[in-house]
């Protein structure tokens, strides 16, 4: 099982003030169909908007922010909206599971050293391992990251290999593989449908769908709509009284906090 973890939002002060990480669950055996349905969408998007047009990057690589914005969804490109309606099908009917930290806003910088695994992350693998432990018994779970720079790439790999080999907690998990892999989003699949589904639940928590219908609003409407697929592939359970939610509010008071 892969397991492609992406965000929309950071935790930092100065950013949106419902920060997202999400985690998607995809078989290995389902790899290859979803990366030929996005790449059929990705070249149906193409042709509609004319065969020579130079898409610009976002476009290209399936970003959330060239089909997932107001003006997207509104605009007068239809394209966009067929596009973002045939990727959120291609996951309701997916057997995929799908994880998400909904974070508060921090309002000061929280720790970024390389020895310490914050809260949102931890959170995420131990749905996985309770997945794997409570549904897909006799699978291994492998942790898939989109890219980022190499200095930040290096400081996150060392954060999960310290939680791994150093907490009890990491080394408990045993169904996963203690490594990340970093990958190219534009060419990686499964990072596009979590880069998907983070931007969707980061606007429907900011804008308070989950207390509240949207009020004549056609987009929201659409984000809620969407956000309704995403919550329906959530894996929930109950221990020793206590239930655990798969999509879980984060209040800031979890962060580790920069000395």
């Amino acid at each position: 099982m892969f397991v492609y973890i992406d965000e929309s939002g950071h935790p930092h002060p100065n950013d949106h003030p419902r920060p997202v990480d999400v985690g998607v669950c995809l078989k290995r055996e389902d790899v290859r169909h979803i990366a030929g349905a996005l790449h059929r969408f990705s070249e149906d998007f193409r042709a509609s908007i004319g065969g020579s047009a130079t898409l610009r990057r976002d476009e290209r690589e399936g970003k959330a922010t060239a089909f997932l914005s107001r003006k997207a969804i509104l605009g007068r490109w239809p394209a966009k909206r067929v596009y973002a309606d045939s990727v959120m099908d291609l996951i309701r009917n997916l057997d995929v599971t799908i994880f998400a930290m909904v974070m508060e806003r921090p309002d000061r910088p929280i720790y970024r050293g390389d020895d310490f695994l914050q809260t949102q992350h931890r959170w995420i693998l131990e749905r996985v391992d309770t997945l794997i432990e409570r549904k897909e018994t006799g699978r291994m779970a492998t942790v898939v990251f989109d890219g980022r720079s190499p200095s930040e790439n290096i400081r996150l790999d060392k954060c999960f290999s310290s939680f791994f080999f150093r907490t009890a907690e990491g080394r408990a998990m045993t169904r996963i593989v203690p490594g990340v892999l970093f990958v190219d989003s534009e060419i990686t699949p499964g990072i596009k449908l979590a880069d998907f589904c983070a931007y969707i639940l980061r606007v429907y928590y900011e804008q308070g769908l989950d207390r509240q219908e949207p009020s004549g609003d056609p987009y929201l409407a659409t984000i809620k709509r969407y956000a309704d697929i995403i919550r329906q592939k959530t894996f929930d359970w109950d221990e020793d009284g206590v239930r655990f939610w798969g999509i879980r509010t984060m209040g800031k008071d979890h962060f580790r906090y920069a000395e």
